[in-house]
């Protein structure tokens, strides 16, 4: 009895003890995590880990936490060990939801809370004094702990659109690393001073994720104004109260400067995050992800809480950058950022060009088609179409350009782009020559307002039946601009040949209300082309003494015939009138 009693203490100590050895080795290749459409599984790169004992899980004798590599490969070393009775360590992986230099995602809002963290279960037996190597090491939403497993998601999309605006090459973008903190109810989505607060079921929306990361961007690049923490929705004007068409989340009258900005801090958020996905190559950082997170949407998706993947079944709406397309599915959620937003009846597919200046959907396409024309597209208006191909680098560099007393708002950055188009070295990026005229140049930007209902749609086209026309558009902008004028060029665009006075909003309180003026002096025969101006809403009296701090509208043609021609042309006119009425 005495002998097996001591041999049983001895086996004890064998498993609880500790003893030095010459160095081990534990390498762990291609770390992968779960995608959330649940299909595929992709390598966790440079996200802290560490190596546990098993046998206590208090104890960790190994260095750490330390990062995986880009590949997903991370390698323990120790000369200290705590062995079982086999002799064996007993290992386990424990992976930490953090990414060195960019991000740590936490389950609680307090200061002095640990990130989250799941340990795998898998137990390695691992023989000290050697190296030992485990290959496509994976884990699941359901595994230990599945919010952490999501957060894992979370990180990498989060690293994926840090290293593309970070490259020092590029746009070289100043960038602090940030606190996610997963909300532990669906309270929306907002980013601001460092930290990411993410809605409980926004863990598998990656165009909110990257758009939230997007205000990170902004505001420690100065490409914003102060951060608003204001109600807003895609395809709504926040400036006024005459473009919103989702009456339950009516969001206008915030007036001219806070509805401007709110606009901008908005559209600039979604056009960082969707020029990331297509200029930053998504598809080849992260391969085999859903064909949503790469195409040129912002997609929103509401899982239930529970949920570890997202299906079709979750799709909520989704908005184009590229198009005018407004997908929207059986429940519309308007606002991602909102707190608690309600869910209201969907309606079918439909098309729309925004609601000007004030919607921040208007701001980010006028944006996405200056930064590329990779898809150029033709506008809704026949002859107009996508000229600009600035690039993401150029168009990051505007924004930041732009001067301290129109900092925020969409009409400081038309200063700054149409400012540069007018420089010769850069008329090519709209297709023109250096030498070709300034008002050309614009007038090709002023295609881009046009097409998104930033400025005024002319509607006075072709062959005219008097010297003195009448011009007509509609005012378009959500009747936030007040004022207008009327600007007709040679048809080479080298002279102004009439520029009109101001001219009073003819509608007030009337959406897409029409404007006119009828020309007071005689024009040549010949053939024109003219523009029309809206006024921006925060520019002042003083700024619209120059055409350029007007927003353009894309060019129409007009002509004018030969006085013989015109006498032909009405007499022509009145026979036919008389044949009618006979």
């Amino acid at each position: 009895m005495k002998k097996a009693h001591t041999r049983a203490f001895l086996a004890l100590v064998g498993l609880c003890g500790s003893s030095a050895y010459a160095q081990t080795v534990i390498n762990f290749n291609n770390l992968l995590w779960p995608d959330y459409g649940g299909t595929n599984a992709h390598v966790l790169k440079t996200t802290n880990a560490d190596l546990i004992d098993a046998q206590s899980r208090t104890v960790i004798p190994f260095a750490g936490p330390s990062p995986t590599d880009d590949n997903g490969n991370i390698q323990f070393a120790t000369n200290y060990s705590t062995v079982d009775a086999g002799g064996n360590i007993e290992a386990q992986l424990q992976l930490v939801d953090s990414i060195p230099g960019i991000a740590t995602a936490y389950g609680s809002t307090a200061a002095g809370a640990n990130p989250l963290q799941i340990t795998l279960p898998a137990v390695y037996l691992v023989p000290p004094n050697q190296v030992s190597t485990y290959n496509n090491v994976s884990f699941t939403s359901a595994t230990d702990n599945p919010d952490a497993a999501k957060m894992f998601e979370v990180l990498q999309f989060v690293k994926f659109m840090h290293d593309y605006y970070g490259n020092v090459a590029t746009f070289n973008a100043t960038l602090p690393a940030i606190r996610i903190n997963y909300l532990s109810t669906n309270t929306g989505s907002s980013m601001g001073g460092g930290v990411m607060k993410l809605g409980y079921t926004d863990w598998g929306n990656i165009d909110v994720i990257l758009h939230e990361y997007g205000h990170h961007v902004a505001e420690n690049n100065n490409i914003e104004a102060a951060g608003l923490g204001l109600d807003h929705t895609f395809n709504s004007d926040s400036i006024g109260n005459l473009y919103n068409p989702d009456p339950v989340h009516s969001i206008g009258n915030k007036g001219k400067l806070p509805g401007s900005q709110l606009a901008w801090q908005e559209g600039i958020a979604t056009y960082l995050a969707q020029v990331a996905i297509a200029d930053g190559n998504l598809n080849a950082a992260i391969s085999n992800l859903p064909a949503d997170s790469r195409n040129f949407a912002y997609d929103s998706y509401t899982p239930a809480p529970n949920a570890t993947t997202v299906s079709a079944t979750d799709f909520s709406y989704s908005v184009s950058i590229n198009t005018l397309d407004l997908q929207l599915g059986a429940f519309v959620e308007p606002d991602p950022e909102a707190d608690n937003p309600p869910a209201v009846a969907g309606n079918p597919p439909f098309q729309s060009r925004g609601g000007g200046e004030g919607d921040e959907m208007s701001v980010m396409r006028t944006l996405w088609d200056f930064e590329n024309n990779t898809n150029v597209e033709g506008y809704a208006r026949a002859g107009q179409g996508d000229a600009s191909h600035f690039g993401s680098q150029k168009i990051f560099s505007l924004m930041k350009g732009v001067a301290a007393a129109t900092k925020g708002t969409f009409y400081g950055f038309w200063q700054s782009i149409n400012a540069d188009v007018r420089t010769p070295a850069d008329k090519p990026l709209v297709g023109l020559a250096a030498a070709d005229p300034d008002a050309k140049a614009v007038a090709l930007l002023g295609s881009t307002l046009e097409q998104n209902d930033i400025s005024s749609i002319p509607m006075t086209l072709g062959a005219q039946l008097t010297t003195k026309p009448t011009i007509q558009w509609t005012e378009e902008n959500a009747d936030n601009s007040t004022k207008f004028e009327v600007l007709i060029y040679s048809s080479d665009w080298k002279t102004l040949i009439l520029q009109s006075p101001q001219i009073n909003d003819q509608n007030p309180g009337v959406l897409n209300g029409i404007g006119s003026y009828t020309l007071t002096t005689d024009l040549d025969p010949g053939t024109y082309e003219y523009v029309i101006l809206n006024s921006p809403a925060t520019a002042t009296a003083a700024d619209l003494n120059s055409i350029y701090n007007w927003y353009w509208s894309g060019d129409a043609l007009i002509s004018v015939p030969e006085p013989t021609c015109l006498a032909i042309s009405l007499v022509t006119f009145t026979l036919l009138t008389r044949r009618k009425r006979a």
